[in-house]
Formats: C-alpha cells, structure tokens, sequence
C-alpha cells in the first residue's frame, strides 16, 4: 500500500526496488542451494525446503539414528528431540535425567580431537541446567560406550558402529 506522504512514482520506484531485492534474494538461495548440492549431493537439503530452529528434526543424522536405535535395542527408553530451554536435546533417558549427545564433526575444531567453544558451552550450560551428560563422539564410530548413570547402579550399552562415514551436518 502507498504511504500518505508518496506519490504515485514514489510507489512505483519502491516496489521496483522491491522486486529487484526479491530477485537478488532468490537468487542468493539459488546460489546457495546449488553449493549444498554439490557438497552433499542428494542428501542436500530443497530449496523449497527452510528448517527454522523451531522445526529441526528429532534425529538430525543417520549417526544419530543409528546411535538411538542401538541405545534402544539394548533397553534404554529414550526420548528423542526433547526440547529443554533454549536447547534440542539429542537422546533423553528420563529415570536417570542423563542427556545423551551425538556428537558430530561439526562440533570439533578440523583435524582434532577437540570440541569447539561453542560446543563445550553448550554441554556445560546443559550440565548446569542439572543433567547428566553422556557424549558420543563421532570419531568413536567403531566402538564406543556410554554410562548411564543412576541411583543404585550404572546401566552400561556397549555400541558397535561400523565406520559408514555418516556424520552430521551443522
């Protein structure tokens, strides 16, 4: 609609500048999705497809998918996807209100063993929130184990992964 104080070619001149941000806009997400594809090839997310931080999913990776699976199978009721203050957990096990986090390359400086700034606050902000926290690297994709800690004793899962090559993508 026209504002009160702009005349006719005002309006003109500022729904073409409009269109043209429209058209710069859209051609950034062009752009941006023809990169995703050929960085991840089929796996890449649509361009017609936008995940906002309200809409991710409960399992953001096949390691992901695969570690909860093999948790489950060997009896842990897990909750996946649980939303805790500002934070998507990945696993939840309730009656030891353990967190059990995937991991994934992304949350590691390259080349290293080492998580980033960013990851470590976040697995200390969910300590802090009063969780157990029990991590699942993904360069532990051979074999790994995770304690699950309760009142009178530790249920332990052993998981045995093959090396894939799955890895989640920030």
């Amino acid at each position: 609609l026209r504002k009160d104080d702009e005349s006719v070619e005002e309006e003109r001149e500022r729904l073409k500048e409009e269109k043209r941000l429209a058209r710069e806009k859209r051609r950034k997400e062009v752009n941006k999705y023809r990169k995703r594809l050929k960085k991840y090839g089929e796996e890449a997310r649509p361009l017609a497809v936008k995940k906002t931080k309200t809409e991710r999913l409960p399992m953001s990776c096949p390691f992901h998918r695969e570690v909860s699976e093999l948790l489950s199978a060997a009896g842990l009721q897990l909750m996946n996807g649980l939303k805790a203050g500002p934070f998507n957990l990945d696993m939840f096990h309730g009656p030891t209100n353990t967190v059990i986090e995937v991991c994934p390359e992304w949350q590691f400086y390259a080349n290293t063993t080492h998580l980033t700034s960013r990851s470590r606050v976040r697995h200390m902000l969910i300590r802090k929130m009063g969780f157990n926290l029990a991590l699942v690297p993904f360069q532990t994709c051979r074999y790994t184990t995770v304690t699950v800690l309760s009142d009178n004793a530790a249920t332990v899962a052993c998981i045995n992964l093959v090396d894939t090559g799955h890895c989640c993508r920030g």
